[in-house]
C-alpha cells in the first residue's frame, strides 16, 4: 500500500513539476535560500514522499516582529523537502532543475474594506489661538511712537512746536479750559504774562497756527446722506415750500364795546424755527384779522353761522395759496435767483377750540380722511343725512381747505402745548383728579405746597394753589416741578405713577431736538399713564377718559416725526408778533 501512494505521489510531483517550468524559463533571480534538487555530480537524492509535501519556505519580512496569517501566504511552488533515503525510489531531477526559479511566497497588501476615513468639516476653530510667542518683540508700533522716532531723528523735542514744556502745559490749559478767542486774546496781551512767561505766541491767531501745526490723528470722513420725499408729485426743478399757518381769538378791548378778532399769521417752514420765533427778524407776518361777529340781526343764538363765517373769510385770504398750491408760482429767493414754487398748508397752529372750527368736527379721533369728510358733508347737504355726520360730529359747513388740493387739514393740527399739556391735561385734569385721590383732599394739598422748603430755581406757594382761578402757562410749569412731591406719601402708589407718566411725557415733548431713544422716551411715558389711569375709575374718580386733549396725545410722536419739534409750533410765538404790530 506504502509503495503504491509513493508511486503515485512522484507521478502527481513530475506532472506538477512540469507545468510550472514554461512560467519560470524566463525568470534570472537567484534561488538562494532554496534547497538543490541535485548534487555537482547530477546524482538526486532520495526525496522523503513518504508522508506527503513539505512545509513551503516564504520570504522573510524585514520586520521580525510583524505576524502572518495563513490567508496572506500565496504559494506558487511548493518543492518537495530532500531527505536521504532509497534512491531507487525516488525520481531523478533533470538539467533543467538546477537553473529554473523557484517561486516565493509574498505578501499581497489588501485594503481592509471595514475602515472608515472621517474629514470634519468646518475646520475646528479654536477661540484663544496663539498667533506668535508673547516672548519675541513686537514689530508693530503705535502712532505716539512712530511720531517720537521720527522727533528724535530731527533732533525735536517732545513739546514740539512749542519752545519749552511750561509753553506746552500753556497751551495745554488755554485749549481745554474753555475760554473764547477774545478772552485768550485778553489773557496774552497781560503784561505780566508778556514780561513773565513770554510765550512764543502773542495773540489768539498764533496760538491756533501752533495747534494746527501739531500732528494730527486720524483723519474723519463724511458720508452725507440724502433723504429724498415723494418728488413724483411735483414737476422736476420745483421746490416744495411749506405754509404755516397760526390764529387764535383775541381780546381786542376790555372797556370799550369787548370787541374779539382771530388775527392770522402766516410763515414758512423754509426758515429755521428759531429765526421764526424771533419777533426781530419778522419771519412771521399778520396775514389779516377775522372778527368775531355777534350777528345780533338774528333772533336766536346761530352758532353755525359763525362757524361759516370764519370759513368764508379764511377762503377769502388764501384765495391765493390754492392756485399756488395747484399750478406753482415764479417767487423771488433770497439768494437772488428765481424759483418756481409750490405752496402747500402744512402745519395749523392753533389751540383747540380753533382746531376743531377749522376741522369741522369736535372731536379728534380718529384720524379723518379728508375726501371722505367732504363727502359726508356734501351728501348731508344734498339732504342724504348719512349716518357719518352724527357718528363723527360734523359741523354743516363749507370748509375753507376743501379748496386746496395738496392739504389734509387733519394731519396739519400740530400740537398746542400750552392749552394741551400745561393748562389743559396737567392742569384741568390731573391736578383735580390727584387731588381727589389724596388723603385730606384740597386742604391736604394747600398744606404741602404752603410748608415747601423754598428754593432760588422753585416758586413758593405760600398761599397754596387753590385761591388761585386764572392760571397762566408759567405758573403752570412751575406747579409741575414740585407737583409730583406733594403727592409722595399721601396717594395711591398708582398715583403717583400716572401722575408721574404726565410729567415726564411733559418733559419730553419740550425737546428742541429729538431722535429715535427720545421719542421712544416720550411714547414709553404716554403708556405709562395709560398702565395706571385705572386707579382713579377704581377711587370712582372718574367714569372714562374719553376726553379729545388725552386721546391726542397718542400722535405727538407721529406729529414730530413730519413736522419737526413741538417747541416750532409753541402756541406763545405766533402772541409776539401781534404786540409787535
Amino acid at each position: 500500500m506504502n509503495s503504491v501512494c509513493k508511486i503515485c505521489r512522484q507521478k502527481h510531483f513530475e506532472e506538477y513539476a512540469a507545468d510550472s517550468s514554461a512560467e519560470s524559463e524566463s525568470d534570472t533571480d537567484s534561488t538562494d535560500g532554496l534547497p538543490q534538487l541535485g548534487s555537482a555530480s547530477g546524482n538526486l537524492d532520495a526525496v522523503d514522499v513518504g508522508m506527503g509535501l513539505s512545509d513551503p519556505e516564504i520570504t522573510q519580512n524585514e520586520d521580525p516582529e510583524q505576524e502572518w496569517s495563513d490567508e496572506d501566504i500565496h504559494f506558487t511552488v511548493d518543492p518537495p523537502r530532500l531527505a536521504s533515503g532509497n534512491s531507487d525510489t525516488n525520481p531523478r531531477a533533470t538539467p533543467e532543475d538546477s537553473t529554473r526559479k523557484r517561486r516565493r511566497p509574498t505578501v499581497e497588501e489588501v485594503e481592509d474594506e471595514d475602515e472608515r476615513w472621517v474629514q470634519p468639516f468646518p475646520p475646528e476653530r479654536g477661540a484663544g489661538e496663539i498667533l506668535r510667542d508673547g516672548n519675541i518683540p513686537r514689530r508693530c508700533k503705535t502712532q505716539f511712537q512712530k511720531l517720537r522716532e521720527k522727533q528724535a531723528e530731527k533732533g525735536h523735542a517732545p513739546w514740539e512746536p512749542f519752545e519749552s514744556e511750561d509753553e506746552w502745559e500753556l497751551a495745554h490749559w488755554l485749549m481745554t479750559s474753555g475760554l473764547s478767542g477774545k478772552k485768550t486774546d485778553t489773557y496774552l496781551k497781560l503784561k505780566k504774562v508778556r514780561e513773565g512767561i513770554n510765550p512764543s505766541f502773542h495773540n489768539n491767531r498764533a496760538f491756533l497756527k501752533y495747534i494746527d501745526a501739531l500732528p494730527e490723528g486720524p483723519q474723519w470722513t463724511c458720508y452725507p446722506f440724502e433723504l429724498v420725499g415723494d418728488e413724483l408729485l411735483l414737476p422736476v426743478g420745483s421746490t416744495l415750500v411749506p405754509i404755516i399757518i397760526a390764529s387764535d381769538k383775541t381780546q381786542l378791548t376790555r372797556f370799550s364795546g369787548n370787541q374779539q378778532a382771530w388775527p392770522v399769521y402766516l410763515t414758512i417752514g423754509n426758515i429755521d424755527k428759531a429765526t421764526r420765533r424771533r419777533p426781530s427778524s419778522h419771519a412771521t407776518v399778520l396775514l389779516g384779522y377775522i372778527p368775531v361777529a355777534k350777528l345780533e340781526i338774528f333772533s336766536k343764538k346761530r352758532s353755525g353761522v359763525n362757524h361759516q363765517l370764519f370759513h368764508d373769510c379764511m377762503r377769502t385770504m388764501l384765495q391765493s395759496l390754492k392756485v399756488a398750491e395747484r399750478d406753482g408760482v415764479t417767487m423771488d429767493c433770497a439768494d437772488g435767483f428765481v424759483r418756481k414754487m409750490y405752496l402747500i398748508l402744512a402745519a395749523y397752529i392753533a389751540d383747540y377750540p380753533e382746531q376743531c372750527l377749522c376741522r369741522g368736527n369736535t372731536t379728534h379721533a380718529p384720524w379723518r380722511c379728508p375726501t371722505e369728510i367732504l363727502q359726508t358733508l356734501a351728501d348731508q347737504s344734498n339732504g342724504e343725512y348719512p349716518t357719518e355726520f352724527v357718528d363723527l360730529n360734523l359741523r354743516a359747513i363749507n370748509p375753507f381747505w376743501a379748496d386746496l388740493p395738496h392739504c389734509d387739514i387733519f394731519r396739519s393740527m400740530t400740537p398746542d402745548l400750552l392749552h394741551e399739556l400745561h393748562n389743559g391735561v396737567f392742569g384741568y385734569h390731573l391736578v383735580k383728579w390727584s387731588t381727589e385721590a389724596m388723603n385730606g383732599g384740597q386742604a391736604e394739598v394747600d398744606l404741602r405746597f404752603c410748608t415747601m422748603s423754598p428754593h432760588p430755581s422753585l416758586r413758593h406757594f405760600k398761599k397754596g394753589i387753590s385761591l388761585t382761578t386764572q392760571w397762566t402757562g408759567t405758573e403752570r410749569k412751575n406747579m409741575e416741578k414740585v407737583f409730583l412731591g406733594v403727592l409722595a406719601n399721601a396717594t395711591a402708589p398708582r398715583v403717583q405713577l400716572a401722575v408721574r407718566g404726565i410729567l415726564d411725557f411733559i418733559h419730553y415733548a419740550h425737546f428742541e431736538t429729538h431722535c429715535d431713544d427720545s421719542l421712544l422716551e416720550l411714547d414709553g411715558a404716554w403708556s405709562a399713564f395709560h398702565n395706571n389711569k385705572d386707579i382713579y375709575v377704581e377711587l370712582e374718580i372718574r367714569k372714562h377718559f374719553n376726553i379729545s386733549k388725552l386721546h391726542k396725545l397718542k400722535h405727538y410722536v407721529d406729529s414730530i416725526r413730519s413736522r419737526g419739534t413741538a417747541d416750532g409750533t409753541l402756541a406763545g410765538f405766533r402772541f409776539k408778533p401781534h404786540r409787535v404790530q
